[in-house]
């Protein structure tokens, strides 16, 4: 009876409770690769808007140079954002922060990586809805792309900010909060997969990431600014150029 007891209760765990190992470490990659590497390359690349239209129309033009860019887009970021993302829901609902008993360090980074890992995914879909062909069947997939020299992509993409007085300040807090838990996590990452172990590591490790977060805001916020003070008309693509008198 003992017996037939364990068997019926180990049949009860759950596949990912039997592979809780693996999908953690899966988890922990995914964030890093391909998910981080593609956050890098996008705020980057919306970084081109600084140098005007024109260079972030040849930077998003090298983007759809890429061969099978659909294909690429849903296999090797998609799919890999929702298993991050969704398996990062799995485990908010399974924390306990308790940051307000606990003010150390490291609970105040456990309970930002999360919180920062909600906000990070509610703005990343409701980008894609706003601005990527994703979104076009509900309303959203504001983004066109032309191939030439007209500068319709930048056009589209600062008509999309613009919209309304709460989408800029919305992206920023968005930007901010997905190269957080990118540079937090990343920190984690390299702890997780043992390449930092020592506490001196540790500490080289965390001063590289805290740069590499704020130069990669820096950049996202900056391409977000460049975006909000694009001067463009309804509809135009030949002759916007960037206001002056924008702050």
């Amino acid at each position: 009876m003992a017996g037939h007891g364990s068997e019926n209760q180990s049949a009860q765990f759950s596949l990912a409770d039997r592979n809780y190992f693996l999908i953690r470490r899966l988890h922990s990659l995914a964030g890093v690769v391909p998910v981080g590497v593609f956050l890098v390359v996008h705020l980057l690349s919306n970084a081109a808007i600084l140098g005007g239209p024109q260079a972030f129309q040849a930077q998003v033009g090298r983007i759809h140079g890429i061969p099978a860019l659909t294909i690429v887009e849903v296999v090797g970021i998609f799919i890999p954002l929702l298993f991050h993302g969704g398996y990062g829901l799995v485990i908010w609902r399974g924390s306990r922060p308790n940051v307000m008993e606990y003010r150390d360090r490291g609970n105040v980074r456990y309970t930002l990586q999360r919180a920062t890992g909600i906000i990070a995914f509610i703005f990343i879909m409701y980008h894609l809805w706003q601005v990527h062909w994703l979104g076009r069947p509900f309303g959203g997939g504001a983004f066109e792309y032309e191939h030439g020299d007209n500068i319709r992509s930048a056009v589209t993409t600062a008509e999309a900010i613009q919209q309304s007085w709460w989408i800029a300040p919305a992206y920023a807090l968005g930007i901010l909060a997905s190269v957080f838990h990118l540079a937090n996590g990343l920190w984690t990452a390299l702890i997780t997969w043992g390449i930092t172990i020592k506490p001196r590591t540790q500490r080289v490790s965390g001063a590289f990431c805290t740069a590499f977060g704020i130069l990669l805001a820096l950049a996202g916020l900056g391409a977000l600014r460049g975006f909000k003070a694009l001067d463009v008309k309804p509809g135009d693509s030949t002759s916007p150029h960037m206001a002056a008198s924008q702050p």
